[in-house]
């Protein structure tokens, strides 16, 4: 309509035009002042142009007081406004989300407007929902997801990734970090804050990447660092929202604690850590007490064939006692890195203590050792090495306490101990002249000072090694008695009974056929050294390298075997794996187990197998011959089962 045809209207029709507009406009201000939410427009300066009657009840104030004023004085919602600001500058709608004002949640939604006023300007039309009204029109399953995601353990969010701002903190922010969910909406400090000092930079480096990834689901596991200062550990778990040019708009996320989970994974592998430590010693100990098995089989070979006169016979036997001294290093090497088989033997205390005295001194960093060996002390069965081994530990935890007595003397004693008959015991007394917290003492420790801490076997260990051979260890004040089991006078008569010497190596062959051994041993040096000694003693031998091949022999016609001499550790089948299928044929059969070490628990002291013996390498000729025909003569003839 031109202006010109305007200026001709009557002043009646011009009133009766204008009551129309104001008509149509009471009718709109009327639908919008009823709809149920609050809605504010703001221009391109976010200050306010309008507002309805649902926007002033909730920030309660008048019209008058709304118009013309920010948009940040208004309301009050952390990253809001740079959302708007967007929306003003693009013309594009803002989805619509979740967000908190005065800790309640609400729907909120941002439209682009044409300016009433300026046509070339936009505006923004933002729309203030109450989630519970606006749940009225979820479905259920929407309800019931919004509920779990205030009572799961975590922390729900969600980040404007242009504006850097978090724009939602579920309920569990609070109860991870220690900060409210409304404080991380309010200080976006609080998200650098929630890293520990030490992972901050990787963690900055993770979301920078997000700009330029390829992916919509990331995650990232550090360091997290809560309000009161205690570090813990988390996984955050990243989804990327993008614009349709896949330019990422938010993120949103789920951060959950998994401290527990990382101290099971580090145990784990602390624990399998110590088994390899274990196969490795095992096999360790094995092959170098094998090797030690030849040097003294031959040395020993070598020594017979000298007269005792002779120059080289008495180097010799430096040669074998040097020997003795190794097999000593691997058990403690053993005692270290697992619980150790205990071989009991009639032993020399006061021999014992003697070896023993360099290795106390050492451990007790310069404190004195005083040792007390009575007039006539009996001789105990125990092994020698780890009895050793024991006191020395017993001494580390008298370093620096000015001295300690060790006793020996023999004593009765009226009640049973270690499940055996009460009686005659030799006692190891240990005194500690400094005040010691001996019940401490009884738990496996680590050296307090960092420059000397290494793993111990610690006093429970040593008294674990008592034990095993069926003594006992008691604590009274500041004094620990070790109780030993007394040789009895026949045992050490059949000790003093001598082994036949073993003679020079003859060609003649034995006039008496003793029984038919199998050896069966991975270690070739060892396998001829062994058979060399039983075909001179008599003995027929047969020969295999595997249990494979051991089993073959055995179904041979003709091949009656009487014994059995197996080493445990080898490759494939072992020996117990080997004695286990023969006995299966061959009942009556008997087997001699033979090693330097294992890690097979039959081979603790009485687990052996029904009807077989154990010899510990390395051995002398003497004791093999002897243990051979012990174990031969202690039962029944073998025969084929049916």
């Amino acid at each position: 309509m031109e202006r010109a045809e305007f200026d001709k209207w009557k002043p009646k029709e011009v009133a009766r035009l204008l009551a129309v507009v104001e008509t149509e406009r009471r009718y709109y201000q009327e639908i919008v002042a009823s709809i149920p939410v609050g809605l504010l427009i703001v221009g391109p300066g976010l200050t306010a142009v309008s507002a309805n009657r649902q926007f002033r009840a909730r920030v309660g104030k008048k019209n008058e007081d709304i118009l013309g004023k920010n948009l940040r004085e208004l309301v009050d919602i952390s990253g809001l406004e740079s959302q708007v600001e967007q929306v003003v500058k693009a013309s594009v709608a803002m989805p619509r989300q979740e967000m908190v004002w005065d800790e309640r949640v609400l729907m909120v939604t941002v439209l682009p407007l044409r300016s009433w006023e300026e046509d070339s300007e936009s505006e923004a039309l933002i729309v203030f929902e109450d989630r519970a009204e606006a749940g009225a029109a979820l479905t259920g399953e929407k309800k019931k997801a919004l509920d779990v995601a205030e009572s799961i353990e975590g922390m729900l969010w969600e980040v404007d990734y242009a504006a850097g701002a978090i724009a939602y903190a579920s309920g569990g922010a609070e109860a991870l970090f220690g900060y409210p969910a409304k404080r991380w909406m309010e200080d976006q400090a609080v998200w650098g804050l929630r890293v520990a000092q030490a992972d901050r930079e990787r963690v900055d480096a993770f979301y920078d990447s997000l700009g330029g990834s390829v992916g919509t689901v990331f995650s990232i596991e550090f360091a997290a660092q809560h309000a009161g200062g205690e570090v813990f550990w988390v996984r955050e778990t990243v989804r990327v929202i993008r614009d349709e040019q896949g330019k990422p708009m938010r993120l949103a996320g789920f951060t959950v604690n998994i401290t527990e989970r990382r101290e099971v994974e580090q145990q784990t592998s602390l624990s399998r850590k110590g088994e390899a430590l274990q196969r490795l010693s095992a096999k360790l100990a094995h092959d170098l007490n094998n090797l030690l098995m030849i040097v003294s089989g031959y040395g020993e070979e070598m020594k017979n064939a000298l007269p005792a006169d002779h120059p080289l016979h008495r180097d010799m036997k430096e040669i074998l006692g040097a020997t003795e001294r190794l097999y000593g290093i691997t058990t403690q090497f053993q005692t270290y890195t697992r619980r150790p088989v205990v071989h009991p033997k009639i032993t020399s205390v006061g021999a014992m203590l003697a070896q023993a005295r360099p290795r106390m001194e050492q451990a007790l960093r310069g404190a004195e050792l005083k040792l007390e060996v009575a007039a006539g002390i009996a001789k105990a069965r125990i092994d020698g090495d780890q009895m050793e081994e024991a006191l020395v530990q017993l001494a580390r935890r008298g370093a620096g306490a000015g001295s300690l007595n060790v006793r020996a003397e023999n004593v009765l004693r009226g009640e049973a101990v270690a499940g055996q008959m009460p009686g005659a015991w030799v006692r190891l007394t240990l005194e500690y002249s400094a005040e010691a917290d001996i019940i401490e003492m009884l738990e496996p420790w680590l050296a307090l000072e960092e420059a000397d801490r290494e793993v111990e076997l610690g006093v429970s260990a040593a008294y674990q090694i008592v034990r095993q051979s069926h003594g006992d260890l008691t604590v009274e004040g500041k004094h620990i008695h070790i109780y030993l089991p007394v040789v009895s006078e026949a045992e050490l008569e059949a000790e003093r009974a001598p082994v036949a010497a073993v003679a020079p190596e003859v060609a003649a062959e034995p006039e008496v056929q003793l029984e038919t051994i199998l050896v069966v041993e991975d270690e070739g040096g060892i396998r001829a050294l062994v058979r060399k000694i039983l075909k001179r003693q008599g003995y027929q031998v047969l020969e295999a390298a595997s249990g494979d091949e051991a089993l073959k022999v055995l179904a041979e016609d003709g091949h009656q075997v009487d014994l059995l001499l197996t080493d445990v550790m080898m490759p494939g089948m072992n020996g117990v794996e080997l004695s286990q299928r023969a006995l299966l044929t061959y009942g009556g059969l008997k087997v001699l187990f033979v090693s330097g070490y294992t890690d097979e628990s039959v081979l603790e002291e009485g687990q052996f197998p029904p009807g077989t013996a154990f010899l510990q390498k390395p051995f002398t000729l003497g004791s093999l011959l002897g243990k051979v025909r012990e174990v031969l003569d202690g039962g029944a003839a073998r025969h084929a089962a049916s």
